[in-house]
């Protein structure tokens, strides 16, 4: 069976998401089920963390695969690093770091999204802060899609070519103690709960009620992918 068109396009550019890059971790083909039915109605996406490609001399291959699934909508791209060199059509890049609250409050500040993706540090701390901020954001029965999630389960993970056996690799959880995304998200699965020390009482209270689903995917590398649902009616 040929893959499916976000994958082709994944696969063209040379990003990750897709199934022949180096580290291929296969989340395309999940993200098309998702997605595929939304194409023409998508009008602004905005991911976090701007790749590298495996196509030698090609930047942003992510923001370039969703530029080309969406035929009407703008993409926006955030980076700790000054991407602006990728300036393209219907693509626009900004510098800001993705654990600073007020910051994300003066970016979003008149922005709304119908799909966010945050493929960026992959520190816990950063994927929750940037959860709690970016999901008021969202529009109504949006797509928020939080990638390469630390195990919680002590599941084995190459990191930097080496193998760490543990929860919470340091790299990704700063804190040494606190409960990683995929756990936080899993009790969500499983009781309606967030609890973090990242997320504020109000944010909690937020996401808890606009919700409606959601999912944590395997890829076909170590790390998984989640895949969350804004409720069409948000409270």
């Amino acid at each position: 069976m040929d893959p499916d068109e976000l994958t082709q396009l994944a696969d063209r550019y040379g990003t990750d998401k897709g199934t022949r890059a180096r580290t291929a971790h296969n989340y395309t083909p999940h993200y098309h089920r998702y997605l595929s039915e939304r194409r023409a109605d998508v009008g602004a996406v905005l991911e976090i963390g701007i790749g590298k490609s495996d196509v030698p001399g090609l930047a942003a291959p992510s923001l370039k695969m969703w530029r080309d699934y969406f035929p009407q909508a703008r993409i926006d791209g955030i980076d700790i690093r000054d991407r602006s060199m990728v300036l393209e059509d219907r693509i626009e890049t900004f510098v800001l770091d993705a654990g600073d609250p007020i910051a994300w409050y003066g970016f979003l500040t008149g922005r709304s999204y119908d799909l966010i993706i945050d493929d960026g540090s992959h520190r816990v701390d950063h994927q929750l802060i940037t959860l709690a901020a970016c999901f008021h954001a969202l529009n109504p029965g949006g797509i928020y899609i939080v990638e390469d999630l630390v195990p919680a389960d002590g599941t084995p993970q190459p990191i930097d070519g080496t193998t760490h056996v543990g929860p919470a690799p340091s790299r990704y959880n700063r804190t040494g103690t606190a409960m990683v995304t995929e756990a936080v998200l899993q009790r969500f699965v499983d009781g309606g709960e967030l609890p973090s020390e990242f997320l504020g009482p109000n944010d909690r209270l937020y996401l808890e009620a606009n919700i409606a689903s959601v999912e944590i995917i395997a890829g076909a590398w170590w790390p998984k992918t989640a895949v969350l649902v804004k409720k069409d009616a948000c409270i």
